[in-house]
């Protein structure tokens, strides 16, 4: 991998290590602002709208701009936006910048991810967007539990950790990722703007969204409807935390191997292996009643996310045309704000009116149509990813020039 790789991926592993004010601005808000759960959830939500917000506009500054310059300018005003909540952590503040938040965090996403691409040759993709992936998840096995630390003392030193992190980020992307990168720019074509108007217009491609987005609005139940479940049922917070441990920890030890004994698979198979892990595990979880049987259900939908994810960021750079890349990929990643202001809300109505086993029934439902779904795009996914063969994969990684 070369070195502009490289330093992609340290500048992601210390932003998701150092983003700890969105899990905690729920607390933020009930418990420092007084707020009820229902207005801490509405004012939360910006972070949601932001990304939509970026989703939309971003694309074309990636494409015009070069990701390496938008990485920056998404991580800087991170950190100017968690400067100006540590400074005057009062919730009216706070509210204010929670849309910036949301819109610099998302921006990160598909800049990141066309970088990879524009550094990477197309055989090398699924091994680094594999690779990249466990920097995430990486990142985000150490999250939660700093912000959990800091959020007992004080919310102040959140929002400080979190700036000083993104300025970490920053350095990182600044030094190791050359700016030759932003020079790696492609002729637009007549008449592409800045608008994902030229995204939404390609059908396949936005099938292949949607599809994602069932995918998403389903796994966020394990964070926001299973923790219910299982108090309800008697289970103590720690078994919660145990599985949660489960699933990171299958994330880490699990992705390269799999990507390794995966590689001569067809991506457009992953994907629906993927789905239907996902609604088996979910399924699973209708007759669980021992911690034991829903860490078997996490097993199933925790290897449907590890063959799902990465492969979601390479057929998506694969299907966009070389010039509008940044279009597309913040089109994709739209799904996760988009998933975040819908899930929980239909996971919770959906809890309340039909009980657990409704929801896991109605989880397996959206999965099973994304799993049919996605075996009935196996054809156009493999004429537009064209199928490049994979690299055969190194003994050793090392930093490159």
């Amino acid at each position: 991998m070369p070195r502009a790789y490289w330093g992609m991926w340290i500048a992601i592993f210390v932003v998701w290590a150092g983003r700890v004010v969105v899990p905690f601005l729920t607390l933020f808000f009930t418990h420092e602002a007084g707020y009820s759960p229902t207005v801490a959830g509405l004012v939360v939500s910006l972070v949601g709208a932001g990304g939509l917000l970026a989703a939309a506009t971003i694309g074309g500054l990636i494409d015009r701009i070069g990701p390496r310059r938008v990485v920056l300018a998404g991580l800087l005003a991170n950190a100017v936006v968690c400067t100006v909540m540590a400074t005057a952590p009062v919730p009216a503040v706070v509210a204010a910048m929670t849309l910036l938040l949301g819109y610099a965090a998302q921006a990160v996403g598909p800049a990141g991810y066309a970088l990879i691409a524009d550094v990477l040759e197309p055989p090398d993709l699924r091994r680094g967007y594999a690779l990249y992936y466990v920097g995430v998840n990486a990142g985000f096995a150490i999250g939660p539990a700093v912000g959990g630390y800091l959020a007992a003392r004080s919310f102040a030193l959140v929002f400080w950790v979190e700036a000083a992190s993104m300025l970490v980020a920053a350095l990182a992307c600044a030094v190791l990722v050359p700016p030759g990168v932003d020079a790696v720019r492609r002729p637009e074509p007549a008449g592409a703007g800045t608008s994902v108007r030229v995204v939404l217009r390609d059908r396949v491609f936005m099938l292949f969204v949607a599809l994602h987005l069932l995918f998403i609005a389903v796994y966020l139940q394990a964070q926001v409807t299973l923790p219910v479940v299982l108090s309800h049922a008697g289970f103590a917070t720690t078994d919660y935390a145990l599985l949660l441990v489960l699933n990171g920890v299958l994330l880490m030890v699990l992705q390269m191997p799999l990507e390794r004994v995966l590689r001569a698979w067809r991506q457009s198979v992953l994907l629906a292996v993927g789905a239907g892990l996902l609604a088996l595990g979910y399924l699973g979880q209708v007759g669980a009643g021992t911690l034991t049987a829903y860490a078997v259900c996490v097993c199933l939908w925790t290897l449907g996310e590890l063959l799902t994810m990465p492969t979601v960021a390479g057929v998506a750079t694969l299907m966009a045309p070389p010039a509008l890349r940044g279009r597309y990929l913040a089109v994709s990643s739209a799904v996760w704000p988009l998933a975040t202001l819908v899930g929980p809300t239909l996971g919770g109505v959906t809890l309340e009116a039909a009980g657990p086993t409704g929801l896991w029934l109605g989880c397996a439902a959206v999965g099973a149509v994304g799993l049919l779904g996605r075996v009935a795009m196996v054809p156009s996914l493999d004429r537009r990813v064209a199928v490049v063969p994979p690299s055969p994969a190194p003994t050793s990684t090392t930093l490159e020039d």
